[in-house]
């Protein structure tokens, strides 16, 4: 990938600024591999882990007013950066900005709070609503900005409000129905707001029985899916009254490989990384299996899994990709 001076003197000068200004871990070139549970993407610009919500808002603003592109990435669990990388600065929502807090039947927690320990959490305090959350490998931000759900249930079942900041620098509280929320989709995949944070609202219950049904979730998820291995989770959308998994399956598509990737033996919705595989061949992987279950079956599948930088295929309404 070729570098134009003009783009490495303005990174530079904006590395150094935050280096001065902001608190947290910053890095020049971070491999993206090291960041997303597929473990490929090519090199972050700039990548910031803040140390606060507030040294996260200043160094977006600082990288917007330098006219660079501004990434948000929590624990990369269904996202595919590209091998050319991601041009820019990309902050990533975890240790920092992982805050929870109980007022009640209520939680407030930040982008960065991991959906899992929100459900342990919440269990253990006899409230539920966010049983399916032990099943999302994801943080809370990923799971408003994509609808996250699992078993029948998702995230606008249980959101109240959404914390955001704005393209103008303004912090905005979006109650739920201005979230645009419907199957895998959320007003925050059309904007260029950042989310920080959200209110849940939730209900009182047993702790025995909701602790309880967490298990028999965790314990489904051992059987049926291919836990433990590089992954981006599940790799399309459900379509309408059937499964993609059993469309794929269907389709002749279950143990498929393109290069280190194969669609997984236990469960066809999961595309696997186990030999080194790249972003390209996850995509072809992915391009493939679209065709030959549109061919087969009938049925054109959507991605669930969001592309990120490189130079096409762009799903992030903020952010920057290779310069063309």
């Amino acid at each position: 990938m070729t570098v134009s001076a003009p783009r490495t003197e303005a990174l530079s000068r904006v590395a150094e600024d935050l280096a001065r200004a902001v608190r947290g871990d910053l890095f020049r070139d971070e491999p993206m591999s090291r960041h997303t549970s597929f473990q490929v993407g090519g090199p972050a610009d700039l990548f910031l882990q803040p140390a606060t919500e507030g040294d996260l808002i200043l160094a977006v603003g600082m990288a917007r007013d330098a006219g660079l592109p501004v990434t948000l990435v929590g624990r990369g669990s269904n996202l595919l950066v590209d091998d050319l990388g991601i041009r820019g600065l990309t902050v990533k929502a975890g240790r920092g900005t992982d805050s929870i807090r109980l007022d009640g039947e209520r939680v407030i927690a930040g982008a960065g709070a991991s959906l899992g320990v929100i459900a342990s959490t919440t269990a253990r305090a006899g409230l539920s609503g966010m049983e399916f959350g032990i099943l999302v490998p994801g943080n809370l931000g990923g799971g408003v900005f994509m609808n996250a759900g699992a078993r029948g249930q998702e995230m606008r079942g249980v959101v109240s409000s959404v914390r955001v900041l704005d393209a103008r620098g303004e912090l905005l509280d979006l109650p739920a129905p201005e979230c645009g929320f419907g199957y895998r989709q959320s007003r925050f995949q059309r904007t260029d707001e950042i989310i920080l944070g959200a209110t849940l609202d939730l209900g009182r219950g047993e702790r025995a029985e909701i602790e309880a049904a967490m298990a028999s979730i965790q314990e489904n998820r051992k059987r049926t899916m291919p836990v433990g291995h590089p992954s981006g989770g599940a790799t399309f959308k459900r379509p309408p009254g059937d499964y993609a998994g059993r469309l794929i399956e269907a389709a002749g598509c279950k143990g498929w490989r393109e290069g280190g990737v194969h669609v997984s033996t236990l469960h066809a919705n999961y595309f696997i990384n186990d030999q080194g595989g790249t972003a390209a061949q996850v995509r072809e992987l992915i391009a493939r299996v679209q065709a030959r279950v549109l061919e087969d079956q009938g049925v054109a599948l959507e991605k669930e899994v969001i592309f990120a930088g490189g130079e096409s295929g762009w799903d992030l309404p903020y952010g920057g990709r290779a310069p063309r």
